[in-house]
């Protein structure tokens, strides 16, 4: 499903009650009654299409309640009627700027350097309103971290720069700050890639900051105990920031800024705003990007694996931009309770899953429906 499409299933609910009372014109007054009648009609016709498609089918599916085939259905009509957009990033600075991911840098930073490689990002971003969808929120200003990986490409977050409208970056030592635009984003694996095109950013220029810089060299997965450092900007200073600590355990977690579950790494370093996007170093080599903390604890942060890391980098390299994880397209629950697995006739030996659902839209469903699963069914592994 496109862009449009995704985020009109996601307003949908919202939107069913604006679709009702000012579409409809039975209760104007109850959604905006600054407006006269005329100007809410040019607000909803500026509404994509697909938005009041969804509108239309959150309403039915809550009266009539659609079975699974009438859903995919109209989930698919709309996102085949849906305007076909480009990424941000699909421009040729973004292109010259992705070419450098299939070079492989002469050399890497090393000692001090390391720490000139490490930038801060400052970000100016704007939320979209799901409660008013022709406005968005008012501007707000963050900050992060983000560091070279190659030529012309720097690696932060994906939360740091999401919603963005302005993006700057300032170089260790230095007083400026450079325009950056961003070239790649995953949100799902929170990561995201800046370009830089002024080349006194990259060079030093005359701003009194140190030489070129270098790409950090990119590692492999810590092992328990080990220690490692975490370089940024966290808030509350504006000179760079180094904790140490070990990993303590490698699991797949949720990652916040999109709901995901994918591996990550804990360590008992402090991750604070503003650490966001900043490496976790083992000497001069990354072995992680820091991304989020455990609230109400204390010292438990996560670092993104390298793994996690190169496979969006492989992608954003392949196609232009990043794809994302498959995903199975089932809602799952384990089988530990005693009683339910007696319910359910499942030996001592076995273990497995309880399906509870299969998603409508996804390849899964087809093939369940070709193959007769039922949505409770008990996956048994001997």
């Amino acid at each position: 499903m496109g862009i449009w499409a995704r985020r009109a299933l996601q307003m949908a609910q919202h939107l069913s009650m604006l679709h009702h009372t000012a579409l409809m014109g039975t209760c104007t007054k109850s959604i905006a009654p600054a407006f006269a009648q005329q100007q809410q009609t040019q607000l909803l016709h500026k509404l994509a299409p697909p938005v009041l498609q969804a509108a239309h089918l959150y309403q039915h599916q809550q009266q009539a309640r659609f079975s699974d085939a009438r859903l995919r259905t109209i989930c698919s009509s709309v996102a085949a009627r849906a305007p076909s957009i480009k990424p941000k990033w699909d421009s040729e600075t973004a292109k010259k700027a992705l070419a450098a991911l299939s070079e492989e840098p002469a050399a890497f930073a090393q000692g001090v350097e390391v720490l000139d490689s490490i930038v801060k990002v400052y970000t100016v971003y704007s939320r979209p309103d799901y409660f008013l969808p022709w406005q968005n929120h008012p501007k707000r200003e963050s900050t992060g971290t983000g560091f070279v990986i190659r030529d012309r490409l720097i690696l932060t977050n994906a939360h740091v720069v999401a919603d963005q409208t302005y993006v700057t970056v300032k170089r260790h030592g230095s007083g400026t700050k450079y325009r950056a635009d961003v070239v790649g984003v995953g949100h799902d694996v929170d990561l995201a890639l800046l370009t830089v095109e002024d080349d006194d950013f990259w060079t030093g220029g005359d701003d009194g900051a140190a030489g070129s810089m270098k790409p950090l060299q990119l590692g492999d997965v810590p092992q328990l105990q080990e220690q490692v450092l975490v370089v940024g900007y966290p808030t509350g200073g504006d000179n760079t920031s180094i904790t140490s600590g070990v990993v303590s355990r490698v699991e797949v977690t949720q990652y916040v800024h999109a709901a995901s579950h994918l591996m990550a790494i804990q360590i008992d370093a402090a991750i604070n705003p503003g650490n966001s996007g900043g490496p976790a170093l083992r000497g001069d080599v990354v072995v992680g990007v820091a991304f989020q903390n455990l609230p109400h604890a204390d010292n438990i942060g996560y670092i993104i694996p390298l793994p996690v890391v190169r496979r969006f980098l492989s992608e954003v390299m392949k196609y232009g931009y990043y794809r994302g994880f498959c995903s199975l397209g089932i809602v799952f629950q384990t089988m530990d309770n005693p009683h339910l697995r007696k319910a359910l006739g499942m030996t001592g030996h076995q273990s497995g899953v309880l399906i509870n659902r299969i998603q409508p839209t996804t390849s899964t469903a087809k093939v369940g429906s070709v193959l007769g699963l039922a949505m409770c069914a008990c996956i048994a592994v001997s």
